[in-house]
């Protein structure tokens, strides 16, 4: 809004007034011997104004030549102060497009270093021609009225710039409690004079600069300005008049260094200022670089833990996690700087789609927003699973899945832990990737989980480890001519079955670990196993996809048979065949190296993946072992027949061994037997035993 003509002259009348209310108090307290003036306001007020409102420089230029044509010379006089306008003007012209200095005091310095050059120094060499030209002869008296112009204009500087600045820019933000502590220290010494005691009266001094000092660092700018202000013309005026103790200061000689002193300790204080202001934005920065991303316009984890707990109550809200389902492959492609773009692309979306929502970037391409419950309706989900991208001059889709919580709990840790956990779920899906919770939250103890693994891990590397063998019988001669090794764990005297333990284990990524100490354990006890089954029997052992993609399995397997002098061919190795496909390279390079070493290797649940005749072709594998899905109902199960005698003739044409799993019944075996299957394996076969016995044949 524009403001009107009656506005705007009244600002030039203020203008005007102040600076003609600022010569009058400066001729007051300047030295009667010398028509000079040691802190001159006009440069101050010319350069505040050229710079907030320059509009107003004219009343600056008018108060400056009403001044003049009031003087002793009249209006030549006037015009010719007029001249010392060039100093500012030149100053304001210079100094326009200068980038400001990152750090205060630095910018502050440099900024009254350029007011000398380009402003003081031009307008005392003008004010010194002046003299001149009105009849002042000798160098020395011209040099030191020069010195005095600059001096003078300097103090003003000082003095008057800060306030006028502030004043034109409407910083208000003044606490008058410290200006009134400053008026009363100023009129101590007066006091003390009047009340008799005279001899304290100069130690007063010595309390203004502690003062001042600690209101630089707590003050803002505009209280400190306004302090000093008082200090300067309160001591400028003792010091003129004799007053609080102090001899009367008469002369230009004297009064310099009063001038000079008063400068220094204005300067000294804005800087101590000016570093506290640039301690506390950095603090200021760093706190906020704690609570948001550095690269992406949301806040972060911590920022949005903070935000939840300044919240009275999380009652109402939702919160919805969005993540490419390929996030992986986006961080190892792209650089970090295209990887941001897209995170501002999804946020962005996420604040159109999700009214009034709090967005935070927990990772990479992870991002989430807390919203009202209402916002988060299926129609605005939808949309995020399919973000259109561009990456150069190329548009491709972004394929996410999206997991949400209608009513968050009070724990914001716990909500982050429940929204991973749906994620997961939502990868899953087939076709619509969204896995909400509608209802009451479910119980889920990321924390619980974690002990829990902990638990489990410290059972397996302190001894809790129990390795049990199944037998795998020949159904030709119902001899154990074969054994699985199934893990169990000890804890508290409690045994622990596979079912609970493998699933914390592949979520915390512990599967090789655990595999490498299965197999280091059957190894150092395979002599006594060995011993406890039918002559030539072949131990397997059950390795994970995560563990068979370790480039270094083949050498240390080949380590560990010579170190234990064990016949390779009396040792198998399990593969559940849906795992190979986490590195296929990876994994048909240890098959090999393992069929190359002498150990059998036997593709596990064999048949319930599509790529299982695809390992056929790829893997040298010597057994399959049968999914127990087409076993456990085989004799009353025309289908499964069907499909147990095609497995039957593809492992005959591949010449393969063929081990159906979870014989349960009599019939089933019998059926087995009649389809041609070699092996049999599950609880009617033989159930698994820690003591290793399990030699005895099947009955007839």
């Amino acid at each position: 809004m524009q403001p009107n003509r009656a506005a705007i002259l009244s600002q030039h009348l203020l203008v005007l007034l102040f600076l003609l209310l600022a010569l009058l108090l400066t001729k007051q307290v300047s030295p009667v011997d010398a028509d000079a003036y040691l802190f001159w306001p006009t440069t101050a007020f010319a350069i505040a104004t050229l710079a907030n409102r320059p509009h107003l420089f004219w009343s600056v230029a008018l108060g400056l030549w009403l001044w003049g044509v009031f003087g002793p010379l009249g209006w030549w006089l006037g015009t010719l102060n007029l001249l010392t306008l060039a100093g500012p003007l030149l100053y304001h012209r210079m100094t326009k497009h200068q980038a400001p200095a990152a750090s205060i005091p630095t910018q502050r310095l440099l900024d009254l270093a350029r007011i000398v050059v380009y402003s003081l120094a031009p307008s005392a060499s003008i004010g010194t021609l002046i003299l001149w030209a009105t009849g002042t002869e000798g160098g020395l008296v011209l040099a030191a009225a020069f010195l005095v112009y600059l001096l003078s204009d300097l103090a003003g500087t000082l003095v008057f710039l800060p306030i006028l600045s502030q004043w034109l820019r409407r910083e208000h933000r003044i606490d008058w409690r410290y200006l009134a502590v400053t008026a009363a220290l100023v009129l101590i010494s007066p006091l003390l004079v009047w009340v008799g005691l005279e001899t304290y009266a100069q130690t007063a001094l010595f309390l203004v600069l502690p003062f001042l000092t600690w209101t630089a660092q707590t003050a803002n700018r505009p209280t400190l300005s306004h302090c000093m202000l008082l200090i300067f013309l309160g001591y400028f005026t003792m010091a003129f008049f004799g007053l609080g103790g102090y001899a009367a200061v008469n002369t230009v000689a004297e009064m310099a260094p009063l001038t000079l002193l008063m400068a220094a300790v204005y300067l000294t204080l804005d800087m101590l200022q000016g570093m506290r202001v640039d301690r506390d934005r950095a603090l200021e920065r760093a706190e906020w670089l704690s609570l948001h991303d550095n690269r992406a316009p949301a806040m972060n984890e911590r920022g949005l833990i903070r935000w939840a707990e300044t919240q009275r109550s999380l009652d109402g809200f939702g919160a919805l996690l969005y993540r490419p389902v390929n996030k992986e492959i986006y961080q190892r492609s792209l650089s970090w700087e295209k990887i941001s773009a897209m995170e501002t692309r999804l946020i962005t979306l996420l604040g159109q789609r999700v009214p009034n929502a709090q967005i935070a970037k927990l990772s990479d391409l992870t991002i989430l927003a807390v919203a009202p419950s209402a916002g988060l309706s299926d129609d605005n989900l939808v949309a995020l699973l399919q973000v259109e991208m561009e990456l150069g001059q190329t548009r491709f889709t972004l394929d996410g899945a999206l997991a949400g919580i209608t009513q968050l709990s009070g724990d914001m840790t716990d909500n982050l832990s429940r929204l991973n956990e749906l994620w997961a779920r939502a990868v899953q899906l087939p076709n619509l990737r969204i896995e909400v919770e509608r209802e009451q939250p479910y119980e889920f103890d990321a924390e619980r989980r974690i002990l829990q693994f902990q638990k489990y891990r410290s059972a397996v590397e302190q001894g809790g480890l129990e390795l049990w063998l199944q037998p795998i019988r020949a159904l030709t001669s119902g001899l154990a001519s074969k054994a699985e090794v199934l893990a169990r764990l000890r804890i508290d005297d409690q045994l622990v079955s596979p079912g609970l333990f493998l699933p914390l284990f592949n979520d915390f990524n512990y599967l090789t670990e655990f595999d490498r100490a299965v197999l280091a354990q059957t190894f150092a006890q395979f002599e006594q196993m060995h011993d406890s089954l039918e002559d030539r029997a072949c131990i397997n052992i059950n390795i994970s996809g995560a563990t068979l993609g370790d480039p270094n399995l083949v050498p240390w397997l080949g380590e560990r048979l010579e170190h234990y002098a064990i016949a390779a061919t009396n040792l198998g190795i399990e593969i559940t065949e849906t795992e190979l496909v986490t590195d296929k390279a990876t994994a048909t390079s240890n098959i090999g190296g393992m069929r190359r070493l002498g150990l059998n290797v036997a593709i596990d649940d064999f048949g319930t993946g599509l790529a299982s005749f695809e390992y056929l072709n790829q893997f040298e594998v010597n057994v399959l072992k049968l999914d127990g899905q087409f076993i456990s109902d085989v004799a009353n199960n025309p289908k499964h027949q069907a499909i147990v005698s095609s497995m039957v003739a593809v492992a005959k044409s591949y010449n393969l061994e063929l081990v159906g799993e979870f014989v349960d019944n009599q019939e089933a075996l019998d059926c087995l037997q009649e389809l041609g299957v070699q092996y049999a394996q599950g609880f009617h076969v033989g159930k698994p035993s820690h003591a290793w016995k399990v030699t005895a044949p099947i009955e007839s």
